[in-house]
């Protein structure tokens, strides 16, 4: 095996099965087409979930069973539905682009297709788990983007009709 760098991970990206998560990402990240703001969130889903979990393994090594290994371990965690969702967003959008790359052994995007659960930790109702930066103790996921701040529904902003006219609802 390649040795080390000082943050752990395999040296210049690869290992003797290729190239690494942690040897790709920045590569990925920087030439995704998304806005400053979501890479910024993506970055701090790969460092704090991603990375310390899948880092040192090889993109051509990651499979469904480790994809759906990782996403339970996060769920067990206590990590909120929407916590692994986002990470489960980011690690198939990394995986879907390195399938599309000619020069890295993957052939399929791993994560495409696999179902997260559906029943949120200790029954808290999504408003409720918004409002916490950090889903649990051991929940890897502490970074936490927040959401936009919420329009008016969508009724309340129609414009008012020509006068004279009636409305069907």
């Amino acid at each position: 095996m390649t040795p080390a760098t000082e943050d752990g991970h395999a040296a210049r990206g690869r290992d003797e099965r290729g190239v690494t998560l942690a040897g790709y990402y920045e590569t990925w990240l920087r030439d995704h087409p998304v806005g400053a703001h979501t890479k910024e969130c993506y970055l701090g889903i790969l460092r704090a979930a991603l990375l310390p979990e899948l880092g040192d393994t090889a993109l051509a090594d990651i499979d469904v069973p480790t994809v759906k290994d990782f996403l339970r371990k996060m769920e067990e965690a206590g990590c909120t539905n929407a916590s692994v969702a986002k990470t489960k967003t980011v690690l198939s959008a990394l995986m879907q682009t390195a399938s599309e790359t000619p020069d890295i052994p993957v052939a399929f995007n791993p994560v495409r297709g696999v179902r997260i659960g559906g029943t949120r930790p200790n029954g808290a109702p999504p408003s409720a788990r918004l409002s916490s930066p950090s889903c649990s103790p051991s929940c890897p996921s502490t970074i936490v983007c927040w959401p936009a701040p919420s329009r008016p529904p969508r009724f309340a902003r129609r414009r008012p009709r020509a006068s004279g006219t009636t409305t069907s609802w």
